[in-house]
Parts: structure tokens; C-alpha cells; sequence
């Protein structure tokens, strides 16, 4: 591997990295290490599953979206009133 989809830290005044920006395999592995890293599976496969959440749910989220953060992704979850996971993160979230 060349290194061309190494995951970057995040930098001041470089935008936050998208879902699809990169290939899907190389994605996947992202968001799976930002679930795992955060010890937000859990809440995440009840979010997706559309079951009712708790508030341990919602802070491990918290969580999973700062790691995403740090390592210069964009946040996986909306924390908008009713939490909502970005579409294409859950899609690699099932790969």
C-alpha cells in the first residue's frame, strides 16, 4: 500500500474528512476502529436497528463523535434532538 488513504489527524483549516471521500473498504475500517475505539457498538446497532436509545447510548455517541473528530472525520451521529447516524457511515458500518 502506498499510504494514499492513511487516515489523518486532524489539522487546523483542513476540512473534516466526508464518509465517501474515500474507498469504501479503506472507510469501513475507519468507522469500524471509531466504534470500537469509542465502545459505542452497542449503541450504534440500537441506533441503526431503530430501537429506543437510553442515555448511555447518547453519551457513548458523544463519544464516537469525538473520536471521529480527532482522527478528522466528520461526526457519525446528529445529535439533533433524536439522534440520527450519518446514512453512508451506517451503510460502511455493514460492510
Amino acid at each position: 500500500m502506498d499510504g494514499t488513504y492513511m487516515i489523518p489527524a486532524l489539522r487546523r483549516g483542513q476540512p473534516l474528512r466526508e464518509w465517501d471521500d474515500i474507498p469504501a473498504r479503506f472507510a469501513a475500517g475507519a468507522a469500524h476502529l471509531m466504534v470500537q475505539g469509542a465502545e459505542a457498538a452497542e449503541a450504534v446497532e440500537r441506533l441503526i436497528a431503530g430501537e429506543t436509545l437510553g442515555s448511555d447510548d447518547v453519551i457513548a455517541f458523544g463519544r464516537l463523535n469525538f473520536h471521529c473528530y480527532l482522527s478528522a472525520w466528520v461526526p457519525m451521529v446528529a445529535l439533533y434532538r433524536e439522534p440520527r447516524i450519518d446514512p453512508t457511515a451506517a451503510e460502511l458500518l455493514a460492510l
